[in-house]
């Protein structure tokens, strides 16, 4: 008995401290505010599966919470194994661990995803740091076949990586029954970014094509660039198109010997995935207009302005190369500060709504609710483009001093 002493011990203080942390977070949730989407017209049916993501603050206490048609779940009325997981963060990936349990298990958190109805497919880029000068980095991918449930896997050594300082993976796509990776890699020399593909036979494993197809754009010392691939509305999904924001930024000395950055560039690139060529995108005088694109769901970019108590949405196809929605929205609020999320509207340091995308419905989320004025939520039909639901978020119960004043602040809305 002795000889498990020690052993015992420790388990009765681990118990005892799961078991303070759950008393202690089961107290701290009762200072908090219940929320729910209220209905004001329209069908609920649209909002069945919505999530929104946010922070309720009051001073300097900030919790995350997520919010459904029925429900408000702060971060700390999670399990202690939840939190740990961090699964409950994301719907897509506890929708995999819940119905492809063996397939999940001991595949990263940032890993890439891709899904339909007869495979699913993950893929990681692991880079080896171990050594403080020569690194290497490899891409690794597990395909399952959903029919006969049967899981293949291969890893591929990326040549020259040593030469790299960084390899982030954008998307994994299956085209033409051909596994395709798409990442940003960074130059170890000279510092450039490179936005590159890789394409494997999904069956033997074997690469068929490996290519840079945007690269950096900056000529002089004193320019750098700033490349990154447009969020989608649904990432796990089948695409035709990947769209990149390529911005060539230039860095002045001002009179009174500080720098500022000054934009030399900034255009817009479809990557085609079925034809594997890059498509400019021109855009009118009109679309220009509304500054930066604000969504993609990919086939349609989707372009944002600010009018009075509302905005204007418009809709692009780049494949049809036209605009295939033009549509005003009324918003209450329109208005705020605090730090910037994506895919929003923003004009002038002004962050007014988070908008997605889904079964041709688009949701419209203004930024930020308070006592006064809740957050208010819109889906417009885009094939009829009517206004099919309006409702808002709010306070649900009394859970707190209803003077208290709160700040409830949106930094995600997405449809499953």
């Amino acid at each position: 008995m002795k000889k498990y002493w020690k052993l015992i011990t420790l388990t009765i203080i681990i118990m005892a401290g799961i078991g303070t942390f759950y008393i202690y977070d089961s107290l701290a949730a009762d200072a908090y505010p219940a929320f729910t989407i209220e209905t004001n017209s329209g069908n609920e049916e649209v909002i069945e599966n919505l999530l929104i993501n946010a922070h309720y603050g009051t001073g300097q206490n900030i919790q995350p919470v997520q919010i459904t048609k029925d429900e408000a779940i702060y971060a700390n009325e999670r399990s202690f194994f939840e939190r740990l997981d961090g699964a409950y963060l994301s719907p897509e990936r506890k929708h995999l661990q819940e119905n492809y349990r063996n397939f999940m298990r001991g595949k990263a958190i940032y890993g890439s995803f891709y899904e339909d109805e007869e495979y699913l497919v993950y893929a990681n880029v692991n880079i080896d740091t171990s050594a403080l000068e020569a690194r290497s980095s490899s891409i690794e991918v597990s395909m399952l076949d959903k029919g006969t449930d049967e899981t293949t896997s291969f890893v591929y050594d990326i040549p020259h990586s040593s030469e790299v300082n960084h390899v982030a993976l954008q998307d994994v796509q299956l085209v033409n029954d051909n596994v395709t990776l798409i990442t940003q890699n960074h130059s170890r020399s000279q510092g450039n970014l490179a936005i590159h593909v890789y394409e494997f036979d999904a069956q033997s494993h074997e690469l068929i094509r490996e290519e840079s197809i945007i690269s950096d754009q900056a000529q002089e010392q004193n320019q750098f660039t700033d490349m990154f691939m447009l969020n989608e509305t649904d990432p796990m999904s089948s695409k035709d198109y990947a769209v990149f924001r390529n911005v060539v930024r230039e860095e002045i000395r001002n009179n009174d010997g500080t720098y500022s950055h000054e934009e030399i560039s900034n255009e817009l690139i479809a990557y085609n995935l079925e034809s594997g060529k890059i498509e400019d995108i021109t855009l009118t005088e009109e679309l220009k207009e509304f500054g930066r694109v604000n969504l993609f769901d990919g086939t349609n970019l989707y372009f944002t302005k600010s009018i009075e108590n509302g905005l204007e949405v418009v809709s692009y196809n780049i494949k049809d190369k036209k605009i295939e929605n033009e549509m005003t929205v009324e918003l209450d609020q329109v208005e705020s500060s605090q730090a910037p999320s994506f895919p929003m509207v923003n004009e002038g340091g002004r962050e007014l709504a988070h908008l997605t995308v889904h079964d041709k419905n688009l949701y419209i989320l203004s930024r930020i609710g308070n006592v006064e004025e809740p957050a208010d939520l819109i889906v417009i039909d885009l094939e009829t483009e009517e206004t099919i639901y309006e409702g808002e978020i709010s306070e649900k119960g009394q859970n707190r001093d209803s003077d208290e004043k709160y700040e409830l602040t949106i930094t995600g809305i997405e449809v499953n």
